[in-house]
């Protein structure tokens, strides 16, 4: 707060400020200017008091051009008070400063920025909880910034403009999960082995910390399935509301956040935590489908896009349309390779993966198979010889066309060595080739009427 204006020699002021609060060292900022002042109010609810949000811009031109973005910040600060807690500076206030910079810095109760876009103007906000009340332990776990600064603004247009976060909001473009295929959110220690006073250095341990994909989208995206996996709304924000009260004006890590996540829901999240904070990558599935008389199966196969990160397990929708009508189940997948089997009586005409867009994955295929998965006496109608799923992880499935009653199966690796060959007189066989190294093979399916070739990748 602006406290005095004291006249000093040469006709000049000195102007002194004064916080009542605690504050991180790399939170304080000075500008100096010929700015003009534009001050509105909010009035979160619990507080007897308004806030004062204290505007520096430009010149009066800047007011013309960005009041009305400016104004929503009183919405935002009530908006943000109601989901995470009161303001936590209130006693003093909130405002942003313009300056030349790129984009904005959560400067304590005064934002720097260059512009009032209102994704901008809600992340930088949303640091005085997350950032500012609440700073990272370490810079490791600079998600604790920058992943619920980056979820904050998507909560924002949710709350005051009806758009509900997805996945695809949040990469902007579904493209952008290429840039997420290794990496952690969490920073490892190797990367901080560096010399601070050599410029350079500590120039690329800051382009580390600041990586867009990692710190900011993908730390937002698992703060939205986190709020998917306890699938409770009112205990989400408790969570976050928790956390902020226990480390207030202090700091906090990734754990921290977990054992608050874990002792108000009362489950166990070190999966979660392993596979999406500290590991690398997203699942890539391979999915096919079969319904038989009242029971509809699904054969789920994850590969991942990070060898750091073998396996993700994780919950996900499948929307079952039947009739003109849809119905959702949720299925728990924990190995590479599952076969769900699902109560449904209605005939289930089309499968959907995800519908509401809540996870970070990849749906490499998914289609639906004229025979249930797993059963050795399928019907079909389908008269040729199929081989899936290729790449494949542990188990491969061959179905004869319908007019053979015995074939051989012969694999060979990529010198023609032989490794295995199998007699069958069943039309659908499921092979276990668990103990197969990962690489190229060959398989080879000799009938009495046909024989065929095909390449085979083992993950």
């Amino acid at each position: 707060m602006l406290t005095d204006i004291v006249p000093v020699d040469g006709g000049k002021v000195c102007y002194e400020w004064k916080t009542y609060y605690p504050i991180a060292y790399y939170l304080i900022s000075i500008a100096i200017g010929d700015y003009f002042e534009y001050n509105v109010y909010a009035k979160p609810d619990g507080l007897e008091d308004s806030i004062l949000i204290q505007n520096y811009l430009y010149d009066a031109s800047m007011l013309d051009y960005y009041k009305e973005d400016i104004d929503i910040t009183a919405d935002l600060i009530e908006l943000f008070s109601e989901l995470f807690g009161m303001y936590p500076f209130n006693e003093e206030k909130y405002g942003h400063c313009m300056a030349p910079i790129g984009g904005g810095m959560e400067h304590q109760t005064m934002t720097t920025i260059s512009s009032f876009d209102f994704m901008l103007v809600a992340h930088e906000l949303s640091h005085m909880w997350f950032g500012d009340y609440v700073t990272c332990g370490t810079w490791q776990d600079i998600w604790i910034n920058e992943g619920f600064a980056t979820y904050s603004h998507l909560l924002a247009l949710e709350y005051l403009n009806g758009e509900f976060p997805t996945s695809e909001m949040l990469f902007y473009h579904l493209d952008q999960i290429d840039y997420m295929y290794d990496g952690s959110i969490y920073i490892p220690e190797n990367q901080f082995d560096i010399d601070y006073t050599r410029e350079m250095e500590v120039y690329a341990l800051t382009g580390r910390i600041f990586d867009w994909f990692l710190s900011y989208e993908k730390g937002a995206v698992i703060l939205h399935m986190l709020r998917y996996e306890l699938n409770d709304d009112d205990m989400f924000f408790t969570i976050l509301r928790t956390f902020l009260s226990q480390y207030p004006y202090g700091n906090a890590i990734g754990n921290d956040f977990k054992a608050v996540v874990e002792e108000i829901s009362g489950k166990d999240f070190t999966d979660f935590f392993n596979q999406w904070y500290f590991g690398e990558g997203y699942p890539v599935y391979d999915i096919q489908w079969f319904q038989e008389n009242d029971t509809v199966y699904i054969h789920s196969v994850q590969t991942t896009s990070s060898p750091a990160t073998s396996l993700f397990k994780m919950n996900m929708d499948y929307r079952l349309v039947y009739s003109g009508d849809e119905s959702i189940v949720r299925l728990y997948q924990e190995e590479n390779e599952q076969i769900h089997r699902a109560y449904f009586p209605e005939t289930v005409t089309k499968i959907t993966v995800d519908p509401d867009e809540w996870l970070l994955k990849d749906i490499h295929s998914i289609r639906k198979e004229e025979f249930p998965v797993g059963t050795s006496n399928p019907q079909s109608d389908i008269e040729q010889i199929t081989i899936y799923p290729n790449p494949f992880i542990d188990k491969l499935f061959v179905r004869l066309s319908n007019n053979e009653t015995s074939a051989v199966i012969t694999l060979y690796d990529t010198t023609g060595q032989v490794i295995r060959k199998i007699k069958t007189d069943r039309s659908f066989l499921e092979i276990d080739l668990a103990s197969f190294c990962k690489g190229i093979y060959f398989i080879t399916i000799a009938s009495n009427t046909e024989q065929t070739t095909r390449k085979l990748i083992k993950q």
